[in-house]
């Protein structure tokens, strides 16, 4: 029996959470050729993506700096535990629907992650596309 998420995972978490409390960070939902698996994907799902509720994991390695191994068994654990949802190139939550992907892609809170994040952690934000997002946020007002 898991006793909870590590330190790192909790990292994870906390930048999981900072994404979707900004909400939209003008990333662009790309579907691509004919055959590419956005074609597939749920229209609420792609605006979930859009309001920052779904995160490519391309976005957590670059902004979290880490290793791919790292970042790929603190999802696999996280998702284990129901704290997140890993899912893969058309959206679809990995091993519970039909899924075209093979590897995750993208990664989004559950509402038990959530809820767990915010009792556990008091900083919330600490990535850097928040920060930027913060700061520009403040300039616009």
């Amino acid at each position: 029996m898991s006793r909870g998420p590590g330190t790192f995972q909790t990292r994870v978490l906390d930048v999981l959470a900072s994404y979707h409390q900004f909400g939209d960070l003008q990333w662009t939902w790309h579907s691509g050729s004919r055959y590419a698996l956005g074609n597939y994907a749920d229209e609420g799902d792609v605006q979930w993506f859009k309001r920052g509720e779904i995160v490519p994991v391309w976005i957590l390695l670059r902004d979290m700096a880490c290793e791919r191994a790292a970042l790929s068994r603190a999802l696999r654990g996280l998702h284990r535990q129901g704290l997140i949802l890993c899912r893969g190139g058309d959206l679809a939550v990995r091993g519970v629907y039909p899924s075209n992907g093979r590897a995750t892609k993208y990664a989004s809170l559950t509402s038990e992650g959530r809820n767990r994040q915010q009792r556990h952690s008091a900083d919330v934000g600490g990535y850097v596309g928040a920060q930027l997002a913060a700061s520009a946020g403040g300039e616009a007002q």
